[in-house]
């Protein structure tokens, strides 16, 4: 799978409807951040014509979900906000 179409941040998706084609592990290069991964995520937009786009997430709630349906893809889901007492939010599918 090529990983083509609109780059997103992940927030552009909230409470939106997708269908995840693809995804790929990285490793995450960001200074201080060794031993970590993201997804590189490649999807379809339900509510706009089913473009196509592309974020990351080092969400390990969205990680352990596609991990363990890796085999299933492409598949329907939400992306949804959880709420959290830190400064950043988390992400999880529905």
């Amino acid at each position: 799978m090529k990983y083509d179409g609109d780059r997103l941040r992940i927030e552009a998706l909230k409470d939106r409807e997708i269908i995840i084609l693809d995804f790929v592990e990285l490793p995450n290069r960001l200074q201080g951040r060794t031993n970590t991964s993201y997804l590189l995520v490649a999807a379809q937009l339900t509510d706009t014509k089913n473009k196509i786009v592309t974020f990351n997430t080092s969400s390990k709630s969205i990680k352990e979900m596609l991990g363990e349906i890796r085999g299933s893809l492409p598949v329907r889901a939400t992306v949804r906000e959880i709420k959290t007492n830190g400064p950043w939010p988390q992400w999880t599918l529905e």
